[in-house]
């Protein structure tokens, strides 16, 4: 079987940079349902969830290129990882991760989103 070029991956790269865009919507759409969640009833499984659905967006946008995704999520998720209460928030620590919240949410609806190009080469 012959091995892909080179331009057949970084092609298939972008197709998944394309369809990762796509679906960044939905994904960030149930992160902030889940932090209204957690607001409106604070609960150590919903920061938990909060924590897998941020670590999940900023590793695959992190891989993918799209670093701007990458960070907020990043931070949402620091915030929840350094809490000081194991039960809650501080007013603190929900005002950082809803700013952060709130830049993931314009970032992934933004036509505009900043991918850094992947390009694999042999060397």
């Amino acid at each position: 079987m012959p091995n892909p070029s080179h331009q057949d991956i970084n092609e298939e790269l972008r197709q998944l940079q394309r369809d990762y865009i796509k679906k960044l919507p939905g994904r960030v759409t149930q992160l902030v349902e889940a932090w209204t969640n957690n607001l409106a009833q604070p609960k150590e499984k919903t920061l938990q969830d909060i924590y897998r659905q941020a670590h999940t967006i900023a590793g695959t946008s992190g891989v993918l290129g799209i670093d701007e995704v990458s960070q907020a999520a990043r931070a949402i998720e620091q915030v929840i990882k350094e809490r000081e209460s194991n039960d809650s928030l501080s007013a603190e620590e929900i005002s950082a991760a809803q700013h952060s919240i709130d830049i993931l949410r314009e970032l992934s609806t933004s036509s505009e989103i900043k991918i850094r190009e992947i390009n694999l080469q042999r060397r």
